[in-house]
Order: C-alpha cells, then structure tokens, then sequence
C-alpha cells in the first residue's frame, strides 16, 4: 500500500477524507452562516427607549459581515484549511477562527504524520451603555507521530478554554470581572499498544479589578487575581492569589509614574510583599519611553511547560518562581507623507528597542528522560537563572514603482547565566539569536507574504554539549485574484529546503509545497 496514504501503518482515505471527518461539524457550521448571510430578508425594526421605531436596512448589517476561507492541498498529500469570520450586529460582534492542518509521513521517515487543529470564537455584548459581556471560547487539538520511538508511538494534546469578561465601565469608576477556565488533556501512546498514558488538569482563573480615574493622567485601581489548578490524584492541587493596588499619576508635562505595590501567596507557602513600578513619557508625538521594575511571585503553570515543546512528559510538581525583573521599551515612529504615486519613496518607519535584564529563582530547563536514546521525551527541572534578552524592531512601509509594500524586521539575543552552583550546566532549547524578516506586497490583483527566519542553534542536554544546528526557514504565499472575491492560492513552507528540527531526533518536513483557494467577501 502506498505509504502516502498511511498514518502510523492504518490504511486512509488521503487528506480529503481526513479534512471532511475532523471538520464536518466546522463545515455544516460554514455553510448555515453562509446560508444565514446570503438569504434574502426584510429590514429589520428597532425600538429606542422613547418607543420610536427605526429601520435598519439589509445592506447596513450585511455590509458589517467579513469572511475569509482558504483551502490548500499538498503535493504530498497533505491539505490546510482555515476560515476568519466577524460580523457585526446591533449591540452584537463575533470573530469566528478555524484553522486545521493534516500532514502526512514525509520524506523516508516513518510515523513522521501529524494534524492540528484550532477553533477560537470571541464576542462582544453590548448589555448596557457602559455594561459589556466578551465571551470567549477555544478549542486546540494536535497529534504527532514520534518517528523511532522505542516506547511510545504518538503524542495527543487538546486544550479546551471558556473565558466570560464583564467590563462595566461608568465614569469615573471601572470595574472589571473575569471568569476562566480550561481543560488540559496530554497523551503518550505506547508503541504497538492502544495503551495510552494520558493526564488531564483542570485551571481555573477568577480576576476582579476596579479604576477609579480622575482625569487622563491620573488614576487608581485594585486587581485580585485567584487561581487554582486541579491536577490527577496522584498530584498535589496547586492554587495562588495575586493582589495589587496601584495609582498612576503625572510627576511632569511629559512623565507618567505607577506604583504598585502587591501581595501574593502560593499554595507551597510562599507568602510575601512585592512591588512593582514604572515610569513612561507622555504626550510625546514620534517618541515613546518606558522603564518598568518588577519583583514578583509566579507560579507555575504547566500548560507552559508541557504545551511549549513536543513529546514531553507530564509535570505538575515544580515550584513556584520569584522574579526581579527590569525592562526598558522605546518607540519611535513617524510617517513621511509620501504618496502611492511616486517611483521611490518611504510612508512611514518606526524602530522598537526593548531590553531586559531577570533574575529568575526557578527557571524551567529542559533535559532528556533517556540519555542513551536518539528519541526521547523531555522533563524539565527548576534552575535559578540570570537572563538578558535585547530586541530591536524596525518596520517601514515603502513605495517602490508606484507599489506600496511593508517590510518588518526583528532581531533578539537572549543570554541565560545560570547561577551557583549550576552555573556550568546548559540551557536547552533556546536559541541566542533569532532573527525575521516579513515582506508583504497587496495590489490589485496580486498579493504576496515573504517570511525569513534564522533561529540560532540550541542545546539539548544540560550536561553535554549536543546542539540543534542553526536554520534557515521561508515560508512564501501567493494570492492571484481570479475574480472579484476569489483567489488563488500557493503556498510553499520551508521554502530553501533546509533541513532542521525543534527537537533532538525528531525533525520537520522539507519543502512543502500547497495551492488551493481564497474566498473573501
């Protein structure tokens, strides 16, 4: 049987049956809001609070309505599909986003298969003049074969996120209620087994916080963060409160001060004051500054952890962090007044620098479970780390031959210094340097998206020095308007070949190449 129509060695439909079995719920969904939005009906009748009755015509609610599919098939087989909707209704807006990818075993590498998805809706109620209901509901799913593996075959993850926010927001006081929840579900399934070990958490998030505000520059508020993770029985339940109290006030015409002092408390019985303040410039037209010391108590989420990199184990036992961190942000940007008709010319530019320096008591490094094995899981254990990171951010819009196209660049160097009596251990799987470039050209008929990125090497082992090698990746999208609405679609996904992984033993497809379509209306 041909491999490209295998996953882990079970006979398959190809991509089109793969695409139509994970989202057929998504594409009945699809098709009744199209329908809902094409068929005809009458102007709508309001009622204000006087009992007068307005008309609201088709053309002003249909003309609020954004959609944006696409759908890509691989020359291996493989198929993308995405979608983007919002609408927006009387007292009433929604942004709908799907995304889901299938990929097949790639090059010679067996079990190299692996499917994500990720559905996000988010609104916006408009209960009262100053009462706002933002619901918000995500759902992520991804499954990746583990290649060689001599113990385990796959790695499942699914997360599932509700989040409902009141802001009810009179003058001059402001309040705000958040209520979260998520559900985390983490499988390892065992090689030649139906056997799966899997772990499932439970977070749950409440935060409570009210501004008083005097005028634009001064103000005052209280924030109550409250936590609780509920892990499988065989692990202890962790839960945390965050408290802060903080005034905001100008000290000069272009100086903006905020203190904030705070009080948190972990379930480890870490109890203690924190503090944090700032100072940012205001009223500035081109430039802007900001100076920001923080000594704070994190704690420790795992959703990080174990979500961050793939094929890990499960952990729940790591402590809590306390944190000195001191940052400083600039901003400068200005616009030219350049129109689109010159052959040569600059819009607009603007440079971002941002530079931190942390003091870290628990950072979480990563090492192998298996020393001996080409493929295996990951663990992570809490090392104290100084950690320097500098970015610099530059994006500019240009004209060139009467074309307008925006470029982006962004460069990072980070330095971890990992402090007694680690200090000769490796911190894995972060790079020094990482650098991007984004070139993006929309015309008439023709829209292109260029994506560079370097992304230096990475240690894998604490105690050795095995690394990752550096890489070079380009992703290029092309969008040819065929008519009106519709486009054509190509995409190519590590566009130079290069041959590189994110994890030791374990390394990501070559040159992929998709075409499909693109609706938008």
């Amino acid at each position: 049987m041909n491999s490209s129509l295998k996953i882990n060695g079970a006979p398959r439909r190809g991509s089109v049956y793969f695409f139509i079995k994970m989202r057929c719920v998504s594409l009945m969904v699809l098709i009744t809001l199209i329908g809902l939005c094409s068929f005809p009906v009458q102007a709508q009748v309001y009622s204000d609070s006087d009992g007068n009755k307005t008309e609201a015509s088709v053309s002003s609610v249909s003309s609020n309505t954004n959609f944006d599919g696409r759908m890509l098939a691989g020359a291996n087989g493989d198929s993308m599909f995405s979608l983007s909707m919002t609408q927006g209704l009387r007292n009433f807006a929604y942004q709908l986003n799907s995304n889901v990818s299938n990929n097949n075993d790639f090059e010679e590498y067996d079990n190299s298969s692996f499917w994500t998805s990720e559905t996000g809706f988010t609104g916006e109620l408009t209960l009262f003049d100053y009462w706002k209901v933002i619901p918000e509901f995500e759902i992520a799913n991804s499954s990746y074969g583990m290649f060689n593996n001599q113990e385990y075959s796959r790695e499942n993850k699914d997360k599932i996120r509700l989040r409902l926010k009141n802001e009810y927001k009179p003058v001059p006081a402001r309040w705000d209620f958040d209520l979260n929840y998520a559900r985390y579900d983490h499988g390892l399934k065992q090689f030649d087994t139906s056997v799966e070990e899997e772990d499932t958490f439970h977070s749950f998030k409440g935060v409570i916080g009210m501004e008083y505000i005097w005028s634009a520059s001064n103000r005052m508020g209280i924030r109550s963060e409250n936590g609780l993770n509920r892990y499988p029985e065989e692990h202890e339940d962790d839960s945390y409160s965050y408290n802060e109290i903080y005034m905001s006030f100008k000290i000069t015409e272009y100086t903006m001060l905020t203190l904030t002092p705070m009080l948190s408390w972990n379930a480890d019985g870490t109890d203690y004051f924190y503090f944090k303040g700032n100072i940012s410039s205001i009223n500035l037209k081109y430039i802007s500054l900001e100076l920001l010391h923080e000594y704070k108590l994190s704690s420790y989420k795992p959703e990080e952890v174990i979500y961050s990199q793939k094929y890990m184990s499960n952990l729940y036992d790591l402590p809590p962090a306390v944190i000195n961190h001191t940052e400083f942000k600039s901003e400068l940007e200005a616009e030219t007044g350049t129109g689109s008709d010159v052959l040569l010319g600059v819009k607009r530019a603007g440079l971002r620098l941002l530079g931190i320096f942390e003091n870290n008591s628990n950072y979480y490094n990563y090492y192998p479970l298996d020393q001996n094995a080409d493929q295996t899981i990951l663990s992570a254990s809490a090392v104290p780390v100084n950690y320097i990171n500098g970015r610099a951010e530059f994006v500019t819009t240009v004209v060139l031959l009467t074309q307008v196209i925006d470029m982006k660049f962004v460069y990072d160097y980070y330095r971890y210094l990992p402090e007694k009596p680690y200090e000769n251990i490796k911190i894995t799987y972060r790079p020094e340097s990482v650098f991007s470039c984004n070139l993006a050209y929309e015309g008439t008929w023709l829209e292109i998206n260029w994506v560079n990125s370097f992304r230096d090497e990475v240690y894998v082992d604490p105690a050795d020095d095995r690394t990752i090698g550096k890489s070079i990746l380009g992703t290029l999208d092309i969008h040819i308007k065929l008519y009106d609405t519709f486009y054509l679609h190509s995409r190519v996904i590590n566009l130079y070949n290069d041959k590189y992984s994110y994890r030791e033993g374990y390394p990501e497809p070559g040159v992929q190449f998709f075409s499909g379509l693109r609706i938008i209306i």
